[in-house]
C-alpha cells in the first residue's frame, strides 16, 4: 500500500469507506448511465467541499487533532474522487458532440473545469513536490482558482451553487482565522517583533526566530514562517519547520529549527546564508502539532537520520528527566542515528549546549 501513498492499514480502511460512499451515492437507486454521469456533477461539487482547509493544513490539523500528513493524504484522496466525478460527469459531452459542437460557448466553463482538475494531480504528485515545491503550489493554486471560478459560472442556475461558494467562503474563512491568529501573536504594532536569523552550519540551514516568552511551545511542534522580504520566490510560501531546541532570554526565547537544503526555496536561503548570515522581520504561523506520548512504554528506541535526531530531542530529554524522577514507565532508551557522511560533528556539537551528546564517527550513532 505505500506505493499508492497509504502507509498503513488503518488509512487504507478509511480509503475504502470513502470510496464506497461515493460509489453508493452514484449507483443509488440510477436507472440509466446518463443519470449517473449527471449525478456524478454533483458529487463532485459536494466534494469540493472539504478541500477546501485554507491556506494552511496547520490550523485543521490542530483543531482535528490529527497529524498534519494524515489531513493532507486525504485532502489527496478527496481531490482525486472529485477528478474522478468530473471526469465521469464531463463524459456527457461525449454524447452531446454528436449533435452539437463541443466549442460552443455552453461547454466551454465544464470543460475548462475537467482540464483544470486533472491538471492538479501530475503537477502536484510526490516526485514534482520534492523537486519544485514552489512551482507545484503555485500551480495548485492557479488551476484550482481557474476551476472554481469556471464551476461557478457553469453552475449559473443551478442549486449546487450554493454548496460551491460556501465551500470558498469556508476556505476564506479559515485563511483569515490563520492570518488573524498570527498578527495577533505577533502584535505587529508593538517594538519587538519576530525576526529569523539565517545561518549554514555543517552542510544544514538553521533558522533562529526570536518569539516572547508567554508564547506556549512544546517538542515535536511545527510552524510555517512567510518571510516576504527574502524576495519574490518566498512571497508566497509558507515552508513547515519543526522545533529543535529553545533557549529562554530575560525578555524573549530564541527557537532554533534546522533543515536540509535540497531543492527550492531553501536550497537559495542556504546559499544565501553562506555568503552572510542575515537577520529579517517574519510572520510565524502557529505553533501546530501535539507532541507524542511516550510515557507508558519501558523501552523506547528512537531511530532518527539526518536532522530527524534534533526533532527528537526535546522528547529524549523529557523522558530522562522523568524517568530519573520515577514519573514514568521509560526504563530503557536506545537511539540510532544514520549520519550523512563527512558530517562536520564539532559544529553540531557546537549547537547542542545542554545536551551531554557526543557525536562518534562511523555510519551510525548509538545511544542511551
Amino acid at each position: 500500500m505505500t506505493w499508492l501513498g497509504i502507509p498503513k492499514y488503518r488509512q487504507a480502511l478509511v480509503l475504502e469507506v470513502m470510496l464506497a460512499v461515493n460509489v453508493f451515492g452514484l449507483r443509488f437507486r440510477a436507472h440509466t448511465w446518463m443519470e449517473t454521469q449527471k449525478r456524478a456533477g454533483s458529487l463532485a461539487v459536494i466534494n469540493l467541499i472539504p478541500l477546501c482547509t485554507g491556506m494552511s493544513f496547520g490550523l485543521p490539523a490542530d483543531l482535528l487533532h490529527v497529524d498534519r500528513h494524515i489531513l493532507a493524504r486525504f485532502h489527496r484522496w478527496v481531490g482525486c474522487i472529485c477528478v474522478f466525478h468530473s471526469v465521469l460527469h464531463g463524459s456527457l459531452l461525449v454524447s452531446v458532440a454528436r449533435t452539437t459542437a463541443p466549442a460552443n460557448p455552453r461547454y466551454v466553463a465544464p470543460i475548462a473545469v475537467g482540464c483544470a482538475l486533472v491538471l492538479v494531480i501530475p503537477v502536484t504528485c510526490a516526485a514534482v513536490q520534492r523537486r519544485h515545491m514552489q512551482f507545484a503550489m503555485k500551480c495548485h493554486y492557479l488551476l484550482a482558482t481557474t476551476a472554481i471560478g469556471a464551476l461557478i459560472y457553469h453552475l449559473e442556475q443551478s442549486f449546487f451553487r450554493c454548496y460551491l461558494l460556501g465551500a470558498v467562503c469556508l476556505w476564506l474563512f479559515i485563511s483569515a482565522v490563520v492570518c488573524l491568529t498570527a498578527v495577533w501573536d505577533q502584535k505587529p504594532w508593538k517594538a519587538s517583533r519576530n525576526e529569523v536569523t539565517m545561518n549554514s552550519v555543517s552542510n544544514f540551514f538553521w533558522l533562529d526566530i526570536t518569539i516572547p516568552l508567554n508564547r506556549h511551545i512544546q517538542g515535536g511542534q511545527y510552524v510555517q514562517l512567510w518571510m516576504p522580504r527574502t524576495g519574490f520566490r518566498a512571497f508566497f510560501q509558507r515552508p513547515v519547520f519543526h522545533f529543535a531546541f529553545w533557549e529562554d532570554g530575560p525578555t524573549q526565547r530564541t527557537v532554533r529549527m534546522v533543515v536540509e537544503p535540497q531543492f527550492g526555496l531553501m536550497r537559495k536561503l542556504y546559499h544565501d546564508a553562506l555568503e552572510s548570515p542575515n537577520m529579517q522581520p517574519v510572520t510565524v504561523l502557529g505553533p501546530y502539532g501535539h507532541p507524542l506520548s511516550f510515557h507508558r512504554f519501558g523501552t523506547i528506541l528512537f531511530v532518527v537520520e539526518d536532522i530527524g535526531f534534533f526533532r527528537a530531542l526535546w522528547y529524549i530529554d523529557k523522558l530522562v528527566q522523568a524517568s530519573c524522577k520515577r514519573e514514568v514507565m521509560v526504563r530503557k532508551l536506545e537511539i540510532i542515528w544514520k549520519r550523512r557522511v563527512g558530517s562536520d560533528d564539532s559544529a553540531i556539537q557546537h549547537l547542542l549546549p545542554a545536551y551531554r551528546i557526543r557525536p562518534r564517527r562511523g555510519p551510525f550513532l548509538p545511544g542511551g
